[in-house]
């Protein structure tokens, strides 16, 4: 049977107790319907997966013992960092998760001409929480032990300057571009990859990005959806160079 495992941002120390929080005890309690003595896996993003015994559970308070510990190494040996419009919430969420599934080490959201949303600072913090949960989960359900970083939203223009010292394989993607990306050579195992929200992004945009390094490149002759595009370029990276 598949180990049930669950983020939690606290230290952990084998032979403490921990508690649970709240949602997570609710999901244990009321929806998995553990029970005392039940093991569970917590993982806190230090790189260790940690074997626990629920102690006490019930509506007031859940408390694991943690048993043990070991270091388990699901990380790429790539570095990708994903280069991301920013589009519509359940998009977004989609692109994020399946990113995290496939091995990327950081997330950056990217606004562009063409962004259909772009949040105002009462929101940001909420969403930032919001796909940081995202990370999280995707990271419990494909076992991995380390939290890739997403960042605030910026813009284009800011994004390409936080890159512009970078010596990393950098890629925008365009559905005009006759280079594919599965017939690249590369000489280095770190990536940049950006990509466009729904619409693309302009052609300044994309002047824009090779003024800082970026080489276009395309994924077949189909246009794909922005979501679709990320786990394309990072599966075939992965299955060129990686661990797919």
């Amino acid at each position: 049977m598949r180990t049930l495992r669950f983020y939690v941002s606290d230290e952990l120390v084998v032979g403490n107790e921990i508690e649970v929080p709240g949602d997570t005890a609710r999901h244990m309690r009321s929806v998995l319907r553990l029970s005392v003595n039940d093991c569970v896996q917590l993982f806190n993003g230090d790189g260790k997966e940690y074997i626990c015994r629920i102690a006490n559970i019930d509506k007031k308070v859940t408390r694991l013992e943690i048993i043990s510990s070991s270091s388990v190494d699901r990380e790429s040996g790539l570095n990708i960092s994903l280069l991301q419009g920013v589009s519509r919430s359940d998009r977004m969420d989609f692109t994020i998760q399946k990113a995290v599934e496939l091995g990327v080490n950081q997330i950056w959201p990217v606004y562009s001409e063409r962004s259909q949303i772009q949040f105002q600072s009462s929101r940001l913090e909420k969403k930032l929480n919001h796909w940081r949960g995202v990370v999280s989960s995707a990271c419990e359900q494909s076992g991995r032990n380390h939290i890739p970083q997403i960042f605030e939203p910026n813009s284009l223009l800011d994004t390409l300057k936080s890159h512009s010292e970078s010596t990393a394989n950098k890629i925008i993607f365009t559905p005009d571009s006759q280079d594919r990306l599965l017939s690249a050579e590369f000489l280095s195992l770190d990536f940049r990859l950006l990509i466009g929200p729904e619409g693309g992004f302009s052609e300044n945009e994309l002047q824009l990005a090779k003024s800082y390094g970026f080489v276009a490149m395309g994924l077949g002759p189909r246009v794909l959806r922005t979501e679709t595009a990320a786990i394309a370029s990072i599966s075939i990276i992965q299955s060129k160079l990686g661990d797919i």
